[in-house]
């Protein structure tokens, strides 16, 4: 008997402590009695005090609020409460106390781990954790599209914080007074201040993607804004071991200064650089909708193996291994590409090469110096458009051509990106990492 008695009373309690994890109650109305309503009257109890009664409620699933009586003991429980803003029909009535079952704020669930990924829509807010990191890896990348409203030019408003808890340091990524997208990095010995080039808009949804790599011997941190390059910058101190412990916010933490936007994100994505992918044959990487007349691609290259040349200089693998190449052809069509980055087996060169249309009589091709293998070479390419179009690359840091004049930039549609050589097997190996490409806006100055 006693063992039923008290798996009966554990089963109440487990029922009411449900019940208090989803619901509260409103602060109590004295000497109040809901007027009688047979349609909302539920249940009529006894309860020696106030607590028990409202116990009762929360336990009846049916319960929305409760009158008690503390003299006579009388707990009566009603089917609904009303909705805000709905005329509540009270009698008064000397001694008792009506109580108002509310929905209680659902607790955040904080989540955890080594990467962020969120598809819903989180509005900015001081305070508001959404993700703890055990610590911030090596290089990394994280995007997001944001919306702004309600921007006042006074002040600059925070959107992401990556706060380090209990030491200096963090990462805030916000809308500055002017309407800029920047991103503040700051640790134990350093900060710098990265503003985007051009204004975001407000009251649409703005693509933001931010990455940190290690790129010519330097960690350098990547804005761009609607898949177009803004600016970047140098991180010399950068130290990730430092970087550990952190909270992040969806504005910042409490008690900073207040934000003077309103922000909404959605589709956040944080995560570790992947490794660097060895291949020998064509890996397709994904679909571009449009590609630019303008763009910015960068990369770290290592040839690791190539065939050997028979003695008569023929190969008949060819003597051009594919590196990287965005196209829009399939296998059976040459294609319209802009670029494509090979490797020369009896030259020991890279060729950089832009096609123009779907023949290969319209095309632009340039030579590296020769390169060594097992080497990685840290390769970036620049096709801006003023009165001309105008090709840059940077080997290493160092910029191999200047300004060279593009006579055939088209924009593409549906644009395949590849890692190798589409077209035939290929008997070399690659070691590719740290790929980003964008879009470049017309006006920007490479000399800047």
């Amino acid at each position: 008997m006693w063992k039923i008695i008290c798996i009966i009373s554990l089963s109440f309690a487990k029922l009411v402590s449900t019940q208090f994890v989803n619901f509260k109650f409103a602060k109590p109305l004295k000497n109040k009695r809901l007027a009688p309503n047979t349609t909302l009257f539920l249940h009529q109890d006894q309860a020696k005090t106030h607590g028990q009664c409202v116990i009762h409620c929360s336990a009846h699933t049916e319960c929305w609020s409760a009158n008690y009586h503390q003299n006579s003991q009388v707990c009566i429980l009603y089917r609904e409460s009303f909705r805000d803003g709905d005329v509540r029909e009270f009698v008064e009535a000397d001694g008792w106390v009506y109580y108002e079952k509310k929905e209680a704020e659902q607790t955040q669930i904080v989540s955890k781990g080594d990467a962020i990924n969120k598809t819903e829509e989180i509005i900015c807010e001081q305070g508001k954790v959404i993700h703890e990191l055990p610590y911030m890896p090596e290089q990394w990348k994280l995007s997001f599209k944001v919306y702004f409203s309600n921007h006042q030019p006074n002040s600059h408003s925070s959107i992401l914080t990556f706060d380090l808890i209990g030491r200096r340091g963090k990462i805030e990524i916000g809308l500055s007074q002017r309407r800029f997208i920047f991103v503040e990095m700051s640790g134990e010995i350093g900060k710098r201040w990265l503003n985007g080039k051009y204004k975001a808009p407000l009251n649409k949804w703005v693509s933001v993607d931010i990455n940190l790599v290690r790129f010519n011997g330097t960690y350098q941190l990547m804005l761009f804004m609607n898949q177009i390059y803004q600016r970047s910058f140098a991180i010399k101190f950068w130290e990730p071991t430092y970087f550990k412990d952190i909270t992040v916010y969806a504005s910042k933490k409490l008690n900073a200064w207040k934000s003077n936007v309103v922000s909404t994100i959605k589709e956040l994505l944080f995560y570790r650089t992947k490794e660097p992918v060895t291949y020998n044959n064509a890996i397709q990487l994904g679909v571009i909708p449009r590609w630019p007349k303008s763009w910015h691609i960068q990369f770290s290259v290592k040839i690791l193996y190539h065939r050997k040349i028979m003695n008569d200089g023929r190969d008949d693998g060819g003597k051009w291994h594919g590196i990287i190449q965005f196209c829009n052809s399939t296998l059976d069509q040459y294609g319209c590409r802009q670029p494509v980055v090979a490797y020369n087996q009896i030259e020991g060169k890279i060729e950089f090469t832009l096609y123009g249309n779907s023949t290969s009589d319209n095309f632009m091709q340039l030579w590296s110096d020769p390169i060594e293998l097992n080497t990685t070479y840290d390769i970036k390419m620049q096709v801006t458009q003023r009165s001309r179009t105008r090709l840059n690359i940077w080997m290493n840091g160092d910029r191999v051509y200047k300004n060279v004049e593009v006579l055939n930039a088209e924009e593409f549609y549906n644009v395949r990106y590849y890692y190798g050589t589409l077209w035939r097997p290929d008997n070399h190996s690659v070691e590719i990492s740290n790929l980003i490409f964008g879009g470049m806006s017309q006006s920007l100055n490479l000399d800047d």
